[in-house]
């Protein structure tokens, strides 16, 4: 009867921690990017734009897919910005706009400014100030980090 009670206070003593719930979208991105070879992983984050446009690793993706690419000519460039853009379609404005914004940096970063100059002014037509704070909100919020209006 001792041991049950000695068990019964052990437990009553240690919280139960909470378990992580790692979000759908990241784990899919985390499956991706663990792809060793590069056309399977390329492959893979292609599927993530399909299966996640609206996700907040979107932009972070775009820049692994331009690397997963390996040395991209302008042609391939601006098939695989169209490419992502098609799958990030379906997105909310503000993904889309985060996403044809990356889009538009990897581009230039690769010296392809008239193919980037599209993506750069798409970005702006789809910003808008609300969707940014309630995007960068859920973000906060997820972190169980505080969120300020004013910095956002």
């Amino acid at each position: 009867m001792l041991a049950i009670v000695l068990v019964c206070a052990a437990f009553a003593q240690a919280p139960a921690r909470p378990v992580p719930i790692i979000p759908a979208d990241e784990v899919a991105s985390r499956k991706a990017l663990a792809i060793a070879e590069s056309a399977p992983r390329f492959a893979a984050i292609l599927q993530f734009f399909t299966d996640y446009p609206s996700s907040r690793g979107v932009p972070m993706m775009i820049v692994r897919g331009y690397a997963a690419a390996g040395r991209v000519t302008s042609v391939k460039a601006l098939e695989l910005a169209q490419e992502i853009a098609k799958r990030v379609a379906r997105a909310s404005p503000m993904a889309r706009s985060e996403a044809v914004n990356t889009i538009a940096a990897q581009l230039l970063l690769r010296n392809f400014a008239s193919e980037a100059e599209p993506y750069a002014r798409a970005a702006t037509r789809e910003l808008n100030e609300e969707d940014f704070v309630a995007r960068a909100r859920a973000g906060y919020q997820r972190k169980t980090v505080p969120f300020y209006v004013e910095e956002a």
